[in-house]
């Protein structure tokens, strides 16, 4: 029978369902010393970031409701203190969750199942992961040139081909690749503690022969993850629709209904969503150790290591 104390096998060629199983199987065996130890690094920023949202959305709501016949621009309340804060608590709990689930198989691994504490962890953190803030900044804005370059190249495709043509076989794929990709680099930044261009230069080498999975990983891990989450709310907003199709509802008091709704639901699945987003970063580690183990054979050469060190010990024994 498996324990909490019998280390799971990092190192090892994984196929894609593997791959999210070990992150399931960690989070069911060590649930309660992760969150001890990197749990209680991002639930108050999630909790923050969820009710500084439920805020700005029901200010939005609010003064449309009460103002129904003057015409706003409905982007503006997307730059009230409330929103962009609740962004920027967004973006660390996601920083936070990519230090925890990358730093705790780190420690898993040198250290052995849960014998580790959460200084240790911000030990990792303050040595290098803080990088990982701004090393993203840049990224993003290396993404935007790299998208406005895209739009010019393919500007003729677009005009050429149907508009959905364009967005379903090349912008989409680009697009998973891309996260994929990024997912990669960031867990290989952190975990070896390099540099930037060096990260993405080891992530290139894990994904080479591996891109589609990676793209498979990163829809399979989303739709296990977030489609389950995602049901409940549809179902919701159409019963909304329906209310409003069938009992003469005001059309503005509906969306009220609907925003209501769709609010509650996401405070009552804040933790399901915080754990899932543990589950998808996880689920990259995983692809992370087994391209590790495919491309240098980090197990084989721990054994042989293990192998010449009892050899050395027999000898003067």
């Amino acid at each position: 029978m498996n324990t909490p104390n019998q280390p799971l096998e990092l190192f090892k060629i994984r196929d894609l369902g593997q791959m999210m199983g070990l992150a399931a199987t960690m989070i069911r065996r060590h649930y309660k010393h992760m969150f001890r130890t990197i749990g209680i690094m991002s639930l108050p920023l999630i909790l923050a970031a969820s009710t500084l949202y439920y805020l700005a959305t029901t200010n939005m709501v609010e003064s449309l409701q009460a103002n129904p016949f003057v015409r706003t621009n409905p982007l503006a309340g997307m730059f009230g203190g409330n929103f962009l804060l609740s962004m920027l608590a967004y973006y660390m709990t996601y920083i936070t969750i990519l230090w925890g689930s990358v730093y705790y198989l780190k420690l898993y691994d040198e250290k052995g199942p849960e014998n580790f504490q959460w200084n240790d962890i911000w030990n990792l953190v303050f040595r290098h992961g803080w990088k990982l803030i701004f090393s993203n900044i840049l990224i993003f804005i290396l993404l935007i040139v790299f998208f406005f370059i895209l739009a010019l190249i393919f500007g003729l495709f677009a005009q050429i081909a149907s508009f959905f043509a364009f967005f379903v076989f090349l912008l989409y794929p680009i697009m998973f690749g891309i996260m994929a990709f990024i997912f990669i680099w960031q867990v290989t930044y952190l975990y070896e503690a390099c540099g930037l261009f060096d990260a993405f230069a080891k992530a290139i080498a894990l994904v080479k022969g591996q891109f589609w999975k990676s793209i498979g990983l990163l829809i399979a891990s989303f739709v296990a993850t977030y489609g389950i989450l995602l049901t409940p709310l549809m179902i919701t907003i159409l019963f909304s629709l329906l209310e409003g199709s069938y009992g003469h509802v005001n059309p503005l008091a509906m969306m009220g209904s609907m925003n209501i709704w769709s609010l509650i639901f996401q405070n009552l699945t804040t933790v399901f969503t915080y754990i899932s987003m543990y589950f998808i970063s996880l689920s990259f580690m995983a692809f992370y150790l087994s391209n590790r183990e495919r491309i240098s054979y980090v197990s084989l050469g721990r054994k042989v290591e293990k192998l010449a060190d009892d050899q050395e010990v027999n000898a003067y024994s």
